[in-house]
């Protein structure tokens, strides 16, 4: 079994040491992102800030567009990140 997720550290340094925060990558639409909470979809590629986020676009195992729920806005992170409440 494939996995989709590619972890690294920059440096090429093991995954989290020397205070380094880890890049995860999606291999199938490439999208990048760090953090120990961050949650990727993995039907509609979208990025999200934690699972509570990452619920709000799930509907009956379906994804919702993240930019028309009310209760998502998009983070002001260097990589596309959408959280809960106003930014």
């Amino acid at each position: 079994m494939c996995s989709i997720w590619v972890v690294r550290s920059p440096g090429g340094q093991p995954e989290g040491s020397l205070g380094v925060p880890a890049v995860t990558t999606c291999r199938h639409c490439g999208a990048e992102w760090g953090g120990m909470h961050t949650s990727h979809c993995t039907s509609c590629h979208e990025t999200f800030d934690g699972i509570a986020s990452f619920d709000q676009h799930r509907n009956r195992g379906r994804c919702a567009e993240p930019g028309e729920l009310s209760a998502l806005a998009l983070l002001p992170r260097a990589y596309r990140c959408w959280g809960l409440g106003s930014c």
